[in-house]
């Protein structure tokens, strides 16, 4: 990820989980169920008043270990992780509580790459913590405080607005689901939910096949809030009965005209694009393209893995000549007509993410094991 430092990336996490708590000198009597043989412990708190009293604790604890790495945050900053969600608590002594902790902006290196690292194996080490299907893990991309490039931002919207089909098949199947809000659209060229079709097992070192069956459908009542959308605010007359959704390189064409943000927001804005959100990019303050359908995990193989894949996908459409991105934009034009012709692995491989590839087969296979976590970061090291 050699690039200038005027054009070098940033990235940022956010991990949601589940921690186990207990107030000092309480006793715990039995481990939650699934935590009988695991090597953490609970967080210990004087008291449990409020949030607050749980998520400062952790807080400090996870401040004293970034202590002296500043080369891998982008400016000074002393809050370097974030904040609560909505928690439970089992009894008024001990029980789980929701947190979401938030990364400063990292430079997309190796120093950042390892703070995340050290981060997720401090948490899995240290404490009880459990990810229900409900929690995400959220991976933003950015250009250090500053606003990317108006020509880089199209080719990157462009590009993942292309690969988003692809690209939904490596998240899990729960995280592209009807538990994902709908959202209103903009354009006629909305392809409706995306139904993911999880690959078959890889025989000995290849991996799963393939799948053959057509990627897209219309959902009714997605499409109807699109038209409606449209006919109120654009004053383009269509109806369910006569949609037809825009081909893709029509779309990323229009995306590619782009001059204004704003303008790039609405077009990427689509119902159902599961793989991204430039949403955050209409809002004055917020300068980062979102990533949000992995599911909830503090596994640090996964995380980081998560976290590569997204700034590589970015850094590679920004660098992109014309020639590159439309010799990409024609093969995931086929896999409309032909799934078969390229998928996920083919494009992380071809990014130089095989050993990010490697690791979201074992998360989708549910194959993850410390085998693969040391063979992911020996080879990291080895790059």
């Amino acid at each position: 990820m050699a690039l200038k430092q005027e054009r070098m990336l940033s990235f940022g996490v956010e991990l949601e989980f589940y921690i186990f708590w207990s107030i000092k000198g309480e006793e715990i009597t039995s481990r939650p169920q699934g935590f009988e043989s695991h090597p953490g412990a609970p967080l210990i708190v004087d008291k449990y008043d409020t949030i607050h009293d749980i998520f400062e604790p952790l807080l400090a604890s996870v401040r004293e270990l970034l202590q002296g790495s500043p080369e891998a945050t982008v400016g000074a900053t002393e809050k370097r992780l974030g904040n609560a969600f909505s928690y439970t608590a089992t009894n008024e002594r001990s029980g789980w509580v929701g947190v979401e902790l938030v990364s400063p902006a990292l430079w997309t290196t190796n120093e950042g790459f390892n703070e995340v690292r050290r981060v997720c194996e401090f948490l899995q080490s240290t404490f009880w913590i459990s990810t229900p299907e409900h929690c995400g893990l959220h991976i933003h991309v950015g250009q250090g405080n500053d606003w990317l490039p108006i020509i880089f931002l199209r080719q990157i919207a462009a590009f993942l607005y292309a690969a988003d089909p692809i690209l939904a098949h490596s998240y899990p199947e729960h995280r592209l689901s009807g538990s994902r809000r709908k959202e209103d659209g903009l354009l006629k060229s909305i392809f409706g939910l995306f139904r993911k079709r999880v690959a078959e097992a890889r025989i000995e070192d290849k991996f799963p096949r393939r799948p053959t069956t057509i990627s897209y459908m219309f959902n009714s009542d997605t499409l109807q809030s699109a038209i409606t959308y449209i006919k109120n605010f654009h004053n383009v007359k269509q109806s369910l009965e006569d949609f037809t959704p825009a081909p893709m390189m029509e779309a990323v064409s229009e995306i590619l005209k782009s001059t204004h943000r704003h303008h790039i927001v609405e077009l990427t804005r689509c119902p159902n694009r599961p793989t991204y959100s430039f949403l955050r990019l209409a809002m004055y303050s917020k300068k980062t393209i979102e990533f949000r359908q992995a599911a909830g995990t503090i596994d640090p193989a996964e995380v980081v893995s998560r976290a590569r894949i997204a700034v590589r996908l970015c850094e590679f459409a920004a660098n992109a000549t014309q020639e590159d991105l439309y010799t990409m934009f024609y093969d995931f034009a086929l896999v409309e007509a032909d799934p078969a012709w390229i998928d996920f692995y083919d494009l992380f491989v071809d990014l130089g993410l095989r050993p990010e590839a490697r690791v979201i087969h074992a998360v989708l296979t549910g194959t993850m094991d410390q085998s693969v976590r040391d063979r992911y970061f020996a080879q990291r090291e080895s790059y």
